[in-house]
């Protein structure tokens, strides 16, 4: 049969063992840092803003609002019932999300 493992064997094993789950570690942390750097620059928090990217704030919205329509129509209920003046405003807004929305349909088939 084999020949049991001696203790300095299995020590210097566990050692290794840690080490290495050590390195691997540190570069899984050395990775998070470099993503959240590039994430906190300015120039990409513009860019998550702009409506033409898909993972931006008004895109997700955009993308919300067609999901679950219903929730699209009771925030326009809740503003016409609140605001009485700015109708036209309203209105426009609307116009604009109906051309965006088909805009959008039409790119994507």
């Amino acid at each position: 049969m084999s020949r049991p493992r001696s203790v300095a064997f299995d020590r210097a094993l566990k050692i290794e063992l840690l080490r290495t789950r050590a390195a691997l570690e540190r570069e899984s942390i050395s990775a998070h840092a470099s993503q959240l750097r590039h994430s906190l620059d300015p120039r990409e928090q513009m860019l998550n803003l702009l409506p033409g990217s898909a993972s931006g704030v008004l895109g997700q919205v955009g993308q919300l609002a067609f999901q679950y329509p219903y929730l699209l129509s009771s925030a326009a209920s809740l503003l016409t019932s609140q605001l009485r003046r700015p109708k036209r405003l309203l209105v426009a807004g609307g116009v604009a999300l109906v051309v965006w929305a088909a805009t959008r349909y039409r790119k994507s088939d």
